[in-house]
């Protein structure tokens, strides 16, 4: 099974082989984050609506859980 990187990792090959000062290595760690990046909110927000909540509520529950009476005033969210 290829990986949903794989298409990326092959262009990105095809252009270094095509431009020998091409920056490889630093826009494929750039890709690869942002690649990552973006499996990590879809697993997130698939945790998150199993609970019932989405980012928004769970920032403002983090935010109210952090503070040390857990309160807030509406302003300081």
């Amino acid at each position: 099974m290829e990986s949903s990187f794989a298409p990326i990792e092959q262009m990105l090959n095809f252009r270094a082989t095509r431009q020998k000062d091409f920056p490889y290595q630093e826009i494929l760690l750039t890709r690869l984050c942002m690649h990552m990046q973006g499996k990590l909110l879809e697993n997130r927000n698939k945790m998150l609506k199993a609970q019932g909540i989405n980012e928004t509520l769970f920032m403002a529950l983090i935010t109210l859980d952090a503070q040390e009476s857990h309160s807030i005033q509406p302003s300081e969210l």
